[in-house]
This record gives C-alpha cells, structure tokens and sequence, in this order.
C-alpha cells in the first residue's frame, strides 16, 4: 500500500510538472493562454491534496526500526514535493491573475487593428476610434496590473515580470493616443512612426520576458525543488529495496513521451506586434 500510493503520486506528479516545463515555451494567444494556465492550476489543485495526505499518513504511522529510513526518505520526498507544487501553484495563480488584468477586450482591439492594417480596407475615422479604444483598454489594464495584492512568497521573477506588464500597459495606452491624436490631425506618418517605434520597444520588452521565463525554470523556488526530485526519488525506491520490495519497471506514459503544448507563464497575452503598413 505505502509503496503503491508512493509510485501513483510519483506518477501523477510527473505529469502535473509538465506546468513547470513548459514555462519557456511562449505564446501570444490569449484565450490558449488563459485555458492551459487554469488547467495547470487545476492539475496542480488536485494532486496536491493526495500530497499532504500521503505525507501527513508517513508522520502519524509508528516507525519501528526496520522502516525508519523508508518513512524518513518518503518524508523527504513527499515535504520537497509539497513545497515544490505549492510554489508552482502560488507562480501559476499570479499568471492568471495578470492574463484576467490583461483581459479580453485588449487582445481583440489588438488583433482587429492588426487585420486592419493588413486589409488596408478600412474607414480612417473607424482605425482613429480603434486606437483610442485600444489606449483605454491598455490604461485600464495598467489599473488593474497594479492593483493585484502582492503575495507572501512571491518569486521576484514574477514581480519583475508584472513590472514589466505594466510597463507594456503604460507604452501601449500612451502610444496608441498619440497616434490616434496625430493620425486625427492627418499626420499620419508622425502616426505611424509612433506605433513602429512602440513596436521595437515591445519586441525588447518581450525579449526581456522570455529571459526571466529561462531564469525561472533554473533559479525559482519550483527549479530547485523539482532539481531535487531525482535523488529523493532514488533514496526511496532504495530503501523500498532494502525492505525487499519489487520495483516495477513501467514503461514511458504517452503523456510523458508526447511533447508539451504551448504554455505561457511569464508573458503578456497579446497578439503578436505588428508593424502598420498604412494608414487608411
């Protein structure tokens, strides 16, 4: 029973760390974005709970001799376990909280304005309207970016990439009304300059972002624990041994050999930037 328990918590948990590994693989569809980091969050949500349990089991069975360095390994691996997932957890609630800051509106404003620069069939007056709608949305996302409640035990990776959310909410709101004022007033060039130069400026910022998504994925509180996992692993299939109880060897899962889908953690969900070719 004890080893059981342990290979099924093994077993799931390797699945669930798929949320971990996937944090560089960068993506700028909000509404995949959205859906795989509730999905990783409901993943971690339902093992963490058999975690506890299995832990807390460990710590209330007597521990005669024979299997006290068993109940201690497993104590080990199932405490790193807990600690590792909670930190995961805490990461994948702060990315959601700044997808919803984020919100809908923006990513559809963003990715109309890119079909109508690549249409080139539009009214101007509809394009100007468009540009403020999309400074509005990108102000009132700032608002709310800088209105979610720190939390204790935050990585400072992910403060730093809230920062620079705001930061992209800020350029963006000022930006596009700039454009939307100079465009208005028939400087369209000075217009269009503007949102070429926001673009540069974003495509910087969002290289910065993917940096902090590979420094997460070695230096966050999850890498470390997840770094762990192996040897804490080997120390209990060890003494399962020693107790002379037989290890299976199980084959590769298809879940473990397929390759992860997209999942963005550490980005601003937004369509890709788009240089305008015209102004209609």
């Amino acid at each position: 029973m004890v080893f059981s328990n342990f290979q099924k918590i093994k077993d799931e948990s390797a699945l669930t760390q798929t949320a971990f590994t996937e944090i560089t693989n960068m993506t700028n569809d909000y509404y995949s974005t959205k859906k795989d980091t509730q999905e990783d969050i409901d993943q971690i949500s339902a093992v963490l709970p058999k975690i506890k349990e299995a832990k807390a089991k460990i710590e209330s069975l007597e521990k005669p001799p024979k299997v006290e360095k068993l109940a201690n390994a497993l104590l080990d691996y199932y405490s790193n376990l807990e600690e590792t997932f909670e930190s995961l957890l805490l990461h994948e609630q702060i990315q959601l909280k700044g997808i919803d800051a984020h919100g809908q509106a923006l990513y559809d404003l963003i990715k109309k304005v890119i079909e109508m620069e690549k249409t080139g069939d539009v009214n101007r007056q509809e394009y100007i309207s468009v540009l403020t709608q999309i400074s509005q949305e990108a102000s009132a996302a700032k608002l709310r970016t800088e209105q979610i409640t720190p939390v204790s035990g935050e990585d400072e990776i992910d403060i730093a990439v809230t920062q620079a959310r705001i930061e992209f909410f800020r350029d963006t709101s000022v930006s596009y009304s700039q454009a939307a004022s100079l465009i208005a007033r028939g400087q369209d060039q000075a217009g269009l300059q503007v949102l070429i130069d926001l673009g540069t400026r974003v495509r910087k910022l969002n290289d910065g972002t993917k940096e902090l998504a590979k420094k997460y994925v070695v230096q966050s509180k999850p890498a470390i624990g997840f770094a762990k996992l192996p040897d804490l692993e080997a120390k209990v299939l060890e003494e399962f041994k020693n107790l002379g109880v037989g290890i299976p060897t199980p084959s590769p899962s298809p879940e473990q050999e397929a390759t992860p889908s997209a999942q963005p953690a550490t980005s601003s969900a937004q369509p890709s930037e788009s240089t305008p070719s015209a102004i209609p």
